[in-house]
């Protein structure tokens, strides 16, 4: 069992939790990969407008698995089962019905905030946002240092949007984690995106809290640096004024792929604020290809690339408006002299080419 298990089992405390509490925590594991593949199987292949056959065939093992079954531990586990089944086939109340059964057997305040907290997890899943918070906020008094509930209440005010809110429970995910030196894991590394992203989305933006916690992230063993990640990079210093350095991280998280509005947009405003007039139509172009209006982004750029004929990205964006347009003799055009100026930054213009078996 890693640090992690060993936490959620004790809520932050001691690790001297009987055996068969360490067996419950496993089986929810379990759970979860059980109900994920499911859920693929049930969405790919099935007729959404009845209950999904897998489901049937699911609870019938999960009650079988029930009559056999003698200890009070097992049974929650089924029934913890067979309400991930029921909420992943959007069947929510037959799912609450199966929780609060779990929820009879429990024994201990960690029992129950295990509980809760799977509830809260099927909740969301669900896109049933406060439903999820209610029952964390009956857990997280039960097991106030639970990683994955504190995580999960962070995560759940993000997707509300609600950002001031978001910000102590991504905190305190971090801080459980130094005090305790638990091994690092997705919790801890979206935590610290998280809690970034609400100081540069709350309304009094504080850039440098959300640079200290960008860096820590990136300095966290298996941190992937993804082009999410940079462009909320390069957001918390265009927040913070220094817009060169933003442009720069904007860019990089453009390097493998065209399609990111939300990128564009920062570029937009940065270059506006350099006085970069002709870089700001390279934004507007490339924001046009993202609304799928290629004819106009193909018009914008090539009169950004009239002008500032250097700049690689330009003639990128010109390659990426035409091949989407239909016209790949074009594209092969842009992109060859893409990656002739800029081979580092016209990533992509080279994978195309390559693609494309040039």
């Amino acid at each position: 069992m890693n640090d992690l298990e060993m936490q959620e089992l004790n809520g932050g405390g001691s690790s001297a939790a009987g055996s068969w509490k360490r067996k419950f925590l496993l089986v929810l594991a379990a759970v979860v990969v059980l109900v994920g593949a499911a859920y693929a199987v049930y969405h790919f292949t099935e007729d959404t407008s009845e209950p999904p056959a897998w489901l049937a065939a699911q609870i019938e093992d999960l009650e079988l698995e029930l009559q056999n079954a003698v200890r009070d531990q097992d049974i929650m586990a089924i029934r913890m089962s067979m309400a991930e089944c029921y909420m992943e086939a959007d069947m929510c109340d037959e799912a609450v019905e199966q929780f609060e059964k779990a929820l009879d057997l429990a024994t201990d305040d960690q029992e129950v905030a295990a509980i809760r907290i799977t509830m809260a997890r099927a909740y969301w899943k669900a896109e049933m946002h406060e439903e999820a918070l209610d029952q964390l906020d009956l857990a997280l008094p039960l097991s106030p240092e639970n990683i994955r509930g504190l995580w999960l209440k962070g995560r759940i005010h993000i997707d509300l949007e609600e950002y001031d809110e978001a910000i102590e429970p991504c905190l305190k995910v971090i801080e459980v984690f130094e005090v305790n030196q638990y091994t690092p894991s997705f919790e801890l590394n979206d935590a610290h995106y998280c809690a970034a992203l609400a100081y540069l989305e709350k309304d009094d933006p504080d850039a440098d809290e959300a640079l200290s916690l960008l860096e820590d992230m990136m300095s966290l063993p298996d941190t992937f640096i993804n082009a999410d990640l940079r462009a909320l990079h390069a957001k918390a210093y265009q927040v913070k004024g220094d817009y060169e350095q933003a442009v720069d991280l904007y860019l990089e998280a453009l390097r493998f792929g065209p399609y990111f509005p939300e990128a564009y947009q920062g570029l937009k405003e940065c270059y506006s604020n350099l006085n970069q007039p002709h870089h700001v139509m390279y934004a507007e172009g490339m924001l046009s290809y993202c609304s799928e209006d290629y004819e106009e982004a193909i018009r914008k750029l090539q009169d950004a690339k009239s002008n500032i004929p250097e700049f690689g990205k330009v003639w990128e964006g010109v390659g990426v408006a035409y091949e989407a347009n239909g016209q790949i003799t074009e594209a092969i055009e842009e992109y060859e002299q893409a990656v002739a100026l800029d081979p580092y930054m016209c990533v992509y213009a080279a994978m195309q080419l390559n693609s494309l078996g040039l």
